[in-house]
């Protein structure tokens, strides 16, 4: 990506960062004119969307997004001579290290739009929803939780690029987050793995096993005494010894 600058100033960043500190006696003031004006930048830029929205055609939308390997470039086609050769073909042609590095610099580029784009999202739906099951805040005076809003962009993009100007054209817009601790009964995870019998597991079963001896957060005590993954293949093991010397007596 380049250094081109977006909303945020260079010290903006600096700032947000930890890297720019004010001190002395309007230390306080400044951080306070500094996080303000960040504010109201951020409030512009969603008006600079809109306009955007309204005024770019495909092609220089497209142009935003024009991020990532050519599939005509030279890096794509040593991509593609260097599988073909790996499958037994004659191809003449020998990607050069400035070809393989332009096409790894293009990658790497898209991988980053791509995660610039689901932070946008991701900043929006932290900030419109507010804390976890109590929604948005009361007194922050703009009122609208996410699906909300959601919905009402979606409503007008569809009716935009389907030119949809007639009330008869509906556009139906459903969204939904589902965030559960995983209901796993882990001492018979471990009986059904200990006898070899995990394929009689459900699939909702092994997901929830895998994320909660995965996750970070704090389990349940059911789960505690099995720790991580690795805890839990040591306590399988275990099992499994208990029950091979049960078959010998």
């Amino acid at each position: 990506m380049t250094n081109t600058s977006g909303f945020l100033s260079k010290e903006d960043r600096r700032f947000l960062r930890g890297e720019k500190e004010y001190t002395g006696e309007y230390a306080s003031q400044n951080r306070y004119e500094r996080r303000k004006a960040i504010a109201e930048r951020a409030r512009k830029a969603f008006g600079d969307f809109a306009l955007l929205h309204d005024s770019l055609d495909r092609a220089e939308r497209n142009r935003i997004f024009g991020v990532g390997p050519n599939e005509e470039g030279p890096a794509k086609q040593a991509l593609r001579a260097g599988l073909e050769q790996f499958d037994g073909e004659d191809v003449d042609y020998n990607p050069t290290e400035e070809d393989i590095q332009t096409y790894i610099d293009q990658i790497e580029a898209r991988a980053e739009l791509r995660e610039d784009v689901a932070n946008t999202l991701a900043f929006l739906y932290d900030s419109l929803e507010g804390e976890p099951g109590a929604g948005p805040p009361s007194d922050r005076g703009f009122p609208y939780d996410f699906e909300t809003v959601l919905q009402a962009g979606v409503v007008g993009a569809e009716r935009k690029r389907r030119d949809l100007s007639l009330p008869t054209h509906a556009v139906e817009v459903t969204f939904t987050v589902d965030v559960h601790a995983p209901d796993v009964d882990y001492q018979y995870a471990a009986e059904k793995f200990a006898r070899y019998e995990q394929n009689e597991l459900t699939e909702s079963e092994l997901r929830g096993l895998l994320s909660g001896l995965m996750s970070d957060l704090p389990t349940v005590d059911d789960f505690a005494q099995f720790g991580d993954l690795h805890d839990f293949a040591e306590k399988v093991d275990q099992r499994r010894e208990e029950l091979e010397e049960e078959r010998e007596e």
